[in-house]
């Protein structure tokens, strides 16, 4: 039987990210393992979805003393498990998933790589990542980028050889869920929602998801936003999305109190407040694949997104949304200007972006390109193997 370990950093990566692939993967023959951190709520899913999972303590910041346990506690499971193949990802669980399974000698490893955290350090703290990145992918059989901009990213920075890297289909980790994710599903956003809405006398409703952090670029669309008030245009703000930044969260608050904003902290179902916005702003300093931006256009809700490694793969430019430089608070407003000057065409363009979601994102299909080509690489190691063995 093909089997294989899958090890993100922490629980609620793998009910996000996995949801529904651990099932599908058990359907096509495989013996599936999860490890990750687990709030205890992890095993259990797992086992609902016909794999199972082991708990390992992972932090999201290095650290140096349970960092060397957690890789002798993965070695040692590895080692025992034996599996056909390793897949990690995120930076904590893919570093220490290359150097388990290298140690265990895992015959495939692959390290998918969804974002680079280094893109917004500076100094020492990004020579040290960079170091450890480089380390993760020279110990993997192949590094997946799920973008072409953040594989590019990788191989201009000397991470690893061109040869080594790949992106299956147009990216995405993971794809989205084009029938939950759907006009057809409506969910009711809540009371205070379309209370805020109902008091912005038809002003554009720009929504923005994810964490309230500089690196989201936040601070840069509150500017567009505000300049776009300050000349005369009715522009409202909906911000879903936990704080990670205490001044930038100050800031929101701020904004919330003036009454153009409306702050909301991460939810599990995002679909009643994609619902009621017109366009979603993705104003990133760095990305991955932006899963976010998938969501919006299967409900029909155009994005714009900046020219950031990985966003700018998220959208087509002008067709199913739009793309500004990393920063320019000038030219995002202008672009926030002709959305609100052209509603029309704003719809149709939404209605484009889910044409293209479901036809180059949907989860199923990144599924199947996954498991045909983790099938393909095991076929290869082991036909090398007979060989070798054929030839002694």
């Amino acid at each position: 039987m093909k089997s294989i370990c899958l090890i993100v950093t922490a629980e609620v990566t793998a009910l996000s990210f996995l949801k529904g692939f651990v099932r599908f993967l058990t359907d096509q023959g495989w013996s599936v393992t999860v490890i990750a951190a687990s709030s205890g709520g992890l095993e259990h899913w797992a086992s609902s979805e016909g794999g199972c999972a082991m708990s390992l303590d992972l932090e999201r910041d290095p650290h140096l003393g349970s960092d060397y346990r957690a890789l002798l506690r993965l070695f040692w499971l590895l080692r025992a498990m034996k599996p056909s193949i390793v897949v990690s990802a995120t930076p904590k669980a893919g570093l220490l998933g290359m150097l388990a399974a290298t140690g265990a000698r895992v015959p495939v490893r692959v390290y998918e790589l969804w974002g680079l955290r280094l893109e917004t350090e500076h100094g020492l703290k990004r020579m040290l990542l960079m170091c450890l990145e480089w380390l993760a992918m020279a110990c993997a059989s192949q590094v997946w980028a799920n973008s072409n901009s953040l594989a590019a990213a990788a191989v201009a920075m000397r991470l690893l050889p061109k040869r080594k890297i790949r992106v299956l289909g147009k990216g995405s980790s993971h794809g989205v869920d084009c029938e939950h994710f759907s006009r057809a599903q409506p969910v009711e956003p809540p009371a205070s929602v379309v209370d805020f809405v109902g008091r912005s006398d038809g002003a554009l409703i720009i929504g923005f998801i994810g964490r309230i952090t500089r690196d989201k670029g936040l601070d840069t669309l509150l500017n567009a936003v505000r300049r776009c008030n300050e000349h005369g245009l009715t522009v409202r703000l909906l911000v879903v999305g936990d704080d990670e930044d205490p001044a930038l969260f100050q800031r929101v608050s701020h904004e919330c109190r003036e009454g153009n904003v409306y702050l909301s902290p991460f939810v599990e179902d995002v679909r009643g407040y994609l619902s009621v916005m017109d366009v979603l702003c993705l104003p990133t300093l760095r990305e991955g694949f932006p899963n976010v931006v998938l969501e919006a256009a299967c409900m029909e809700i155009p994005s714009i997104v900046s020219n950031a490694t990985g966003a700018i793969d998220s959208v087509v430019d002008g067709e199913t949304g739009w793309v500004f430089q990393t920063g320019d608070v000038r030219g995002l407003a202008s672009r926030i200007a002709w959305v609100a000057a052209n509603r029309d065409a704003v719809r149709a363009v939404g209605c484009a972006a889910r044409v293209y979601a479901v036809g180059a994102f949907s989860r199923e299909m990144v599924w199947r390109d996954k498991e045909s080509n983790w099938a393909r690489l095991i076929r290869s190691v082991r036909d090398v193997q007979r060989r070798v063995t054929r030839s002694e």
